[in-house]
């Protein structure tokens, strides 16, 4: 196997040397086989060839969402992003679009930048970047990346410009092309961000970047009055606790600035009153868990929302570790009165999309746990769990409640999904009182007293306070909003078409329960 990958890197090379161009877009190549394990060993997991239909968590057929650059151009939002498939070839990710005007009806707008069809361009692969409309222009700014560049001395990233005068035929503009400055990491250099600042009555570009020889992840500041020629500013941000700071954005609401950047499945904020810093780190600088990634903004019709992507996982098995790329997740950014931000259910899906009230079933109750004038009590212990099922999960539907935990320093309590038979043995997640956190970590019900939270979200419960909670799913795709400030976004392929409802490992009251369906 060894020797096949160098005899292939020694061909690839050697068509590179001779400027020869690879046809890397071929049909065969997208048909390349994969490992097409169908059952997991623990029979938890299946895979399921039938594409589903997502209108909410958005994503295109048989290809998955990567980093989201949104634009708002005044009519409808132009969701950019790096299109993904299971069989990527020597080019990758090339920038297709998705647009919209209310987040849950979605054009599939296909490609928009290509990514290179010669092994030499810079652009062989294309990374995250950014949209922004001037004089009736459109501008893309975006990461030319080249994995071959290295082994022949080359950086391996470059930032690079595309123009198109309607949106859909673009012009990549080579001689716009730069390249990380000195002591800074070629194979580190990408992401660009380009905004309009007042203030300076320029443009500015963030860029992430690396020190060479360093800890920790830069995002260095360029300015241009033209959209075509940069100089460094110098570092706008820096710090040593992240390797890299992955895909920045930059926006003002009220008297905060708000500087977002990710790593690691994880996207995080800082805050300033002023561009120029301090920074402060919020006491939850994180808005969603780490299934949830390369999160941006956009402002819309007055409000601002957060566009990220769910991950996914290999072989739809829960039993693996999330992935790159996904389905698009929009949620809307509001602040608290110290100017920290939090994270809520888009008002579209509430007031528009879910507007078919029905009846919850109660189908079954477990230990101690009964229903008391639309309010399900359940005074479970950890070694006494009480539940409520719901029957099969619908496809999509959204359920609104409230909730309250007589003691917070208990374990509390949450929803379970894909029961085929005994509910403790279902996948849990867990409001986790005693730890202030909301978690799934691929456990059972049962499972739950004991483990440790994988995919998780802070959030600091108050012993006998009521919390809005509500939570929206399609298909696998389930996310729970709690309190209008925090998020978790999960996938569970074995919640689809199988048992569901909640747990309780001490004293919970479920109350104002309302389920609603898509008209």
């Amino acid at each position: 196997m060894r020797k096949l990958f160098l005899c292939i890197i020694v061909v690839c090379l050697t068509v590179w040397w001779c400027g020869g161009n690879l046809d890397i877009n071929t049909e065969k190549e997208k048909q390349i086989t994969v490992d097409k394990r169908m059952v997991n060993l623990s029979g938890i997991s299946k895979v399921e060839n039938k594409e589903k239909e997502y209108k909410l968590f958005v994503k295109s057929n048989n290809a998955w969402v990567g980093d989201i650059m949104p634009l708002n151009d005044g009519e409808k939002l132009q969701l950019y992003y790096l299109y993904d498939t299971d069989n990527n070839g020597v080019g990758y990710h090339p920038i297709h679009k998705f647009s919209t005007r209310n987040l849950y009806g979605y054009e599939d707008d296909g490609v928009v930048i290509p990514f290179g069809s010669d092994l030499k361009d810079l652009d062989l692969a294309v990374g995250t970047g950014s949209f922004i409309l001037a004089d009736g222009v459109y501008h893309c700014f975006y990461t030319g990346h080249n994995d071959i560049n290295p082994s022949v001395n080359k950086d391996k990233e470059c930032i690079m410009h595309a123009v198109s005068k309607d949106n859909v035929t673009w012009e990549k503009i080579q001689e716009d092309t730069f390249w990380a400055p000195g002591g800074y990491s070629g194979n580190d250099f990408r992401d660009p961000f380009v905004f309009f600042n007042d203030e300076k009555q320029c443009y500015q570009m963030l860029v992430s970047a690396r020190k060479e020889g360093e800890e920790g992840g830069s995002i260095l500041s360029y300015t241009s009055k033209d959209l075509s020629t940069w100089s460094l500013e110098g570092t706008f941000y820096e710090q040593k606790e992240l390797y890299f700071l992955e895909c920045p954005d930059l926006f003002k609401m009220g008297k905060y600035y708000y500087l977002f950047y990710s790593w690691n499945n994880v996207s995080y904020y800082q805050m300033s009153e002023s561009m120029e810093g301090p920074w402060i780190k919020p006491e939850y600088p994180v808005l969603d868990g780490n299934a949830y990634y390369a999160a941006k903004t956009v402002e819309y019709e007055g409000k601002r929302y957060l566009f990220g992507f769910i991950d996914r996982k290999k072989y739809q098995d829960d039993l693996e570790d999330y992935s790159w790329a996904g389905n698009l997740c929009a949620y809307e950014l509001e602040q608290n009165e110290d100017g920290t931000l939090k994270a809520k259910i888009p008002h579209q899906f509430e007031e528009e999309y879910f507007n078919k009230e029905v009846e919850l079933p109660y189908e079954a109750f477990y230990g101690k746990a009964w229903n008391e004038n639309n309010s399900l009590i359940l005074k479970g212990k950890t070694d006494q769990i009480a539940g409520v099922s719901f029957g099969d999960l619908p496809s999509t539907m959204l359920l609104r409640c409230k909730v309250a935990f007589e003691d917070a320093s208990e374990k509390g309590g949450g929803f379970y999904f894909g029961n085929t038979g005994n509910f403790k043995e279902a996948y849990a997640i867990l409001l986790d009182t005693q730890l202030g956190k909301i978690h799934y970590d691929k456990k059972s019900v049962a499972d739950e007293v004991s483990a440790g939270p994988i995919t998780y979200s802070d959030f600091k419960f108050q012993s006998g306070k009521k919390y809005d909670l509500k939570v929206v799913v399609e298909n696998e795709i389930i996310v729970i909003y709690l309190d209008n400030t925090k998020v978790l976004s999960n996938r569970i392929y074995r919640a689809v078409d199988n048992g569901w409802g909640i747990f309780g490992m001490s004293d919970v009251r479920f109350s104002d329960i309302q389920m609603f369906y898509a008209n």
